[in-house]
């Protein structure tokens, strides 16, 4: 599959459950041609990008605000290691693992998440080390902890893609999600006064998962993954895993707030 053309859109939309933006886009602009079911899993593939990009802004936002930071430095490292990764594949020697390099909409979608996801990351090595009390080792060596942690991250998850012919970051991108999102509860833990968190944000990130997910997978999800020929339990298993974690962090994370508001009140 290489660069996306206007025929190819009801194939790629079928075939990828409108998963990706441009597709999404695609579908959108001949929405009279297409299905319902079609028409409608690519609103909630707009409408995951949607949220998690505002999700970004507000982390950066509340982070500024309350000197601190909104995503966990391990879940922060893994989602800027896909984005580096996915801007970088497409003309590396391994581009045929990737959207073609002239597709502009992937391109400024990655390019988009990749700036707001610096932010992020930028606001964990700014204020992080403040907050690195419940590991005294962690705080000594906190730069070069969580700069290795983005490091390590980029290279496992370039490693990956490279030997499991994970075309288009289709498996990885997912695993990198679940992290982020397990990330969250020691956070939770080491944050008690949830300072640079916000319950908001964790709910639009886990009903952003919660539409694109259920958009791959009411879509036929049967191409590009490599491992299709024996089923879909592995993709299946990282998108359940991934839902309960969100979910569980956002309702936890309200009730935190919930009860810091009323020892204010």
């Amino acid at each position: 599959m290489t660069q996306v053309g206007l025929p190819h859109f009801q194939h790629l939309s079928v075939a990828m459950g409108t998963w990706h933006v441009e597709s999404a886009l695609g579908v959108l602009s001949q929405a009279m041609q297409q299905p319902a079911g079609v028409v409608i899993r690519a609103v909630m593939v707009i409408a995951c990008y949607v949220l998690w990009n505002v999700g970004y802004i507000m982390m950066m936002i509340q982070g500024h605000r309350e000197k601190s930071y909104g995503m966990p430095t391990v879940g922060s490292a893994a989602i800027l290691g896909i984005c580096i990764v996915a801007l970088y594949g497409p003309f590396s020697d391994q581009s045929h693992l990737f959207y073609y390099k002239k597709n502009y909409v992937t391109l400024s979608v990655w390019i988009i998440s990749l700036v707001l996801q610096s932010g992020v990351y930028a606001q964990c090595l700014y204020y992080g080390r403040s907050h690195a009390r419940v590991l005294p080792e962690f705080r000594m060596h906190f730069y070069a902890v969580t700069i290795g942690l983005l490091v390590t991250m980029t290279i496992t998850f370039w490693t990956f893609i490279v030997y499991y012919q994970d075309y288009y970051v289709n498996e990885i991108c997912p695993i990198a999600v679940l992290i982020m999102s397990a990330a969250y509860f020691g956070t939770l833990y080491s944050q008690p006064d949830m300072r640079g968190l916000s319950a908001t944000v964790a709910w639009m990130l886990a009903i952003g998962d919660l539409l694109l997910y259920s958009a791959v997978v009411l879509g036929d999800i049967t191409d590009p993954f490599p491992d299709a020929a024996f089923g879909y339990g592995f993709i299946y298993w990282i998108y359940f895993l991934t839902l309960v974690l969100n979910f569980a962090y956002a309702i936890l994370a309200t009730r935190r707030r919930l009860r810091l508001r009323a020892q204010l009140a």
